[in-house]
């Protein structure tokens, strides 16, 4: 019974957590900045994106799965990637925007290793 709970408090860090910290946390990395806490034309998709994310590296880091750091990062440099010219012009200071976006990326990734850990530790205890 031990376990169940150490799973479920592995993804309610990964989930829960993080669903209230990010976006507390790329509002003060975007203050700090200079960029506008909201973008033009952000949406919610960001958080489904995140959401996603950390629930799929939660079990990756959970199950012990060799590689999983890896394909962490590749999976933040494919997001960069992919969204690399894609910001409204609108924005001066792209380099700032584009830093807010790494790092806001590397804080969910930090959550998912967190919650996988815990959600580890409980799975093993089974």
């Amino acid at each position: 019974m031990i376990g169940f709970f150490g799973i479920l408090a592995g993804f309610a860090i990964s989930l829960g957590v993080a669903f209230m910290a990010i976006p507390w946390v790329m509002e003060w990395l975007r203050r700090d900045v200079g960029v506008e806490a909201t973008l033009p034309g952000e949406d919610l998709s960001g958080w489904k994106v995140g959401t996603f994310e950390r629930a799929f590296f939660t079990v990756g880091v959970a199950a012990g799965m060799p590689g999983v750091l890896t394909a962490m990062m590749l999976w933040i440099a494919a997001k960069m990637a992919a969204h690399w010219g894609s910001q409204p012009q609108e924005i001066h200071d792209i380099e700032a925007l584009r830093l807010t976006a790494l790092l806001g990326s590397l804080v969910s990734m930090m959550f998912a290793l967190i919650g996988g850990g815990v959600a580890r530790m409980g799975w093993l205890m089974m």
